[in-house]
């Protein structure tokens, strides 16, 4: 009589069953911090394009506003430049810095001697002739953050364009 033994043949394969299990848990606690730090440089690098992107939104606008009074001051420039930042619209992530406007920084440079600067935070160097810079930062809140980065991170951004609405 012939009889086959099947014991040997379930016990290895009970072992290779909780094997694997143990070699996807072991994986997936390596996996997911490295997935959800990735996932915030992600958050980190488009928050800074948008951030670039604003900043020269604003110049463009402020660039190409015209002065209906005549003075040529660049007040109706920096009324457009916060106008398209002000359209910028925030979310859980992305806010605004000192919590009343992305322009931080505005300068017109209407090459006339007339200037204009407004906003807490300088420009330099400053704007020549004919042109007009804008300074926009951003405060950016990391959806999952870990120990050794920061909570939030405040990006800035410069865009200098030549003004277009003056004629020399």
């Amino acid at each position: 009589t012939m009889s086959v033994s099947v014991k040997p043949a379930v016990a290895r394969s009970r072992r290779t069953v909780g094997q694997s299990i143990i070699e996807t848990v072991v994986g997936i606690i390596f996996l997911i911090p490295i997935v959800l730090f990735l996932f915030d440089v992600a958050v980190l690098v488009l928050s800074n394009t948008a951030n670039d992107n604003l900043a020269k939104s604003a110049a463009r606008a402020a660039a190409s506003a015209t002065d209906g009074s005549g003075k040529g001051d660049g007040d109706e420039a920096e009324k457009a430049a916060k106008s398209i930042a002000n359209n910028f619209a925030e979310s859980p992530l992305i806010k605004k810095s000192d919590g009343t406007d992305f322009v931080t920084g505005f300068h017109w440079n209407g090459g006339t001697g007339n200037k204009s600067v407004t906003g807490g935070e300088a420009i330099t160097p400053a704007p020549g002739d004919g042109q007009v810079a804008v300074i926009t930062t951003m405060r950016v809140f990391l959806p999952v953050p870990f120990p050794f980065l920061p909570e939030k991170q405040d990006f800035k951004a410069k865009a200098v364009e030549p003004i277009v609405s003056i004629s020399p």
